[in-house]
């Protein structure tokens, strides 16, 4: 007892540490403690952060004071490292355990903004000011605010978790913020975005103005919603519905004066999605995403169209989900609403009455043709309701060929493949004529194409003049990936089955290369692209050999075996450019 008191007695004359030397201490203490956590370069940022805090004090930081301003940067960093950004275990970038370091270092948790006013894909009446917050301590850089007429604010740079920026907004459409963070955590700069929307609703008296569009920010590990800026449709999705890489989504009304067969008074929207980063168009999904119509008339259906013009039916569903391979499909629920759920992106529209039967036929065929080694050619045909077809040939001096008209049967509404044969035709330049007649309806259609004996050689892609490869159903990150492989003579896109023909369309693109997987594509699309475009070089990714004989049977050019590697892919489509026929 008397030596513990004489301890105790001996410790309250000690003096106290100065504030300079407890800051100096405890600093040393959070970098020691958050080294272990997030590395050093981590842990300095932190501390540096406490440090300044402390010295802005009137008289330093109390001791007290330190600890707890430690505990919360604890709390808000110190399990940075045992969070999964991006998939796998113990790992901000997939993997096992393993934060591109070691030895108990590595790096820290991204950044990413947690709340934003106004917010990620809102529509208001007008805007004063600007507030963005992070989940950590960053760096705000290179922030930009586009306006609708495509000039660009610079806002000034900032540190801190919660930053707010005067800026004045009234003007109708679509307005983006974008920006970097850097939390000096090992993490580096992490691009970021937000949109928002001004629109002010017509209060009566005259044509009203149609609604702007709104984005928003789709993260693939979250699911989300976003509203058109009028509140006649919302689109909602799933984690993983997009990509697995982030993406922008979009929503627009599109006014009745932009759109045909439609009767009057259609809601018609149109959904679109880009790449975060590389703006490349998204239009095949992962999964299946949702627009609702809220309190819709009782005999209202869903509509859709892939150019606005040609319409079909959305299939009522008998249950709340979308069969295997179905497009598309609806339901309503109880309080009215039209649940409209879709694989696709393109035009959908909400209609009172049928849509327009008028007959229409659109066709797509190829712009050259030859005859050696060839009895048929083929057409991809577009038909709005059932109809007879005739085919026809007339020369350069607009004179019919005698004995080239071929007739069909009934054909039914939607896609055909037709299959004509090549009548006697010197070489020169044609004008092939297709009549449709159907619904006591007559229509027609032409191509110009140019007859050769011999298959004509490809143009060489250039800069100026680049070469179109087309990825079936691909991933924005394939896409980006081949696109940098093949360089600035190549343009790489990526297209969903329904939409492959509008994208492969030789009228409007110069595609001379098609990548599919066969895993997620059938055969019959090969088939179908080699009838109607046999000058096309495919490139057939397989998982087995029976998969790959088909393909190649069905007019692949060539099949790699999976798995394979973005370098031999685009080697193998840069050779077979190259080579051409």
């Amino acid at each position: 007892m008397q030596t513990l008191t004489a301890e105790i007695a001996a410790e309250r004359r000690r003096p106290a540490l100065r504030p300079v030397a407890r800051v100096a201490v405890l600093s040393a203490a959070v970098v020691v403690a958050l080294s272990a956590v997030g590395g050093l370069g981590y842990a300095m940022s932190v501390a540096t952060h406490l440090v300044v805090k402390a010295k802005s004090h009137a008289t330093y930081a109390k001791q007290q004071q330190l600890a707890v301003n430690m505990n919360a940067a604890v709390a808000q960093y110190g399990t940075t490292t045992s969070q999964n950004d991006q998939g796998g275990n113990n790992n901000n970038q997939g993997g096992n355990n393993n934060n591109q370091g070691g030895g108990g270092g590595g790096i820290g948790k991204k950044p990413g903004i947690v709340s934003a006013a106004p917010g990620d894909g809102s529509t208001l009446q007008s805007v004063s000011s600007i507030l963005l917050i992070s989940d950590l301590f960053v760096d705000w850089t290179d922030l930009r605010v586009t306006r609708p007429d495509g000039s660009v604010t610079t806002l000034d740079t900032r540190q801190g978790t919660s930053q707010r920026w005067i800026f004045e907004a009234s003007a109708p459409g679509l307005y983006s913020i974008s920006g970097s963070l850097n939390a000096q955590n090992g993490t580096g700069t992490v691009p970021f975005s937000s949109h928002f929307t001004i629109f002010v609703p017509s209060t009566g008296g005259g044509s009203s103005q149609a609604a702007p569009a709104v984005q928003a920010s789709v993260i693939p590990t979250q699911s989300g919603a976003v509203t058109s800026a009028d509140g006649k449709a919302t689109l909602v999705w799933a984690a993983q519905s997009f990509s697995t890489t982030p993406v922008v989504v979009q929503i627009s009304p599109v006014p009745e004066s932009a759109v045909q067969n439609l009767p009057p008074n259609s809601l018609v929207m149109q959904i679109t999605a880009s790449s975060f980063g590389t703006n490349t168009n998204v239009t095949a999904l992962n999964g299946v995403i949702e627009l609702q119509f809220p309190s819709a008339a009782s005999n209202a259906v869903p509509m859709v169209s892939s150019d606005g013009a040609t319409w079909r039916s959305v299939p009522q569903l008998s249950a709340l989900e979308l069969p295997a391979g179905q497009p598309d499909g609806f339901f309503r629920d109880s309080g009215g609403t039209v649940h409209l759920l879709t694989r696709h992106l393109t035009f959908f529209a909400l209609t009172t009455q049928a849509a327009s039967t008028k007959l229409v036929v659109r066709i797509v065929a190829s712009p050259s043709i030859w005859t050696v080694g060839r009895k048929y050619v083929s057409l991809y045909l577009n038909l709005t309701a059932p109809a007879k077809v005739a085919s026809q040939w007339f020369d350069s001096t607009g004179t019919l060929v005698p004995s080239t008209t071929q007739r069909t049967r009934v054909l039914r509404a939607g896609v055909t493949i037709l299959r004509l044969r090549i009548p006697a035709l010197a070489p020169g330049n044609y004008r092939l004529q297709v009549n449709a007649s159907g619904l006591g309806q007559t229509t027609a259609a032409t191509k110009r194409i140019h007859v050769s004996a011999v298959q004509p050689r490809t143009p060489a892609p250039s800069s100026t003049r680049p070469a179109g490869v087309v990825v079936i159903d691909g991933a924005p990150r394939l896409v980006a990936q081949l696109s940098s492989k093949l360089g600035s003579r190549f343009a790489v896109s990526t297209t969903s089955k329904l939409d492959l023909f509008d994208a492969i369309d030789p009228r409007s693109t110069r595609t001379v290369a098609i990548v599919v997987d066969l895993d997620t594509t059938p055969v019959s699309t090969i088939a179908s692209i080699h009838s109607v475009f046999p000058e096309l070089e495919i490139t057939a990714i397989a998982s087995d050999p029976i998969s790959a004989k088909a393909g190649r049977r069905a007019g692949a050019t060539v099949v790699i075996a999976k798995p394979t590697s973005i370098d031999a892919l685009s080697s193998a489509v840069r050779q077979l450019v190259a080579s051409g026929p």
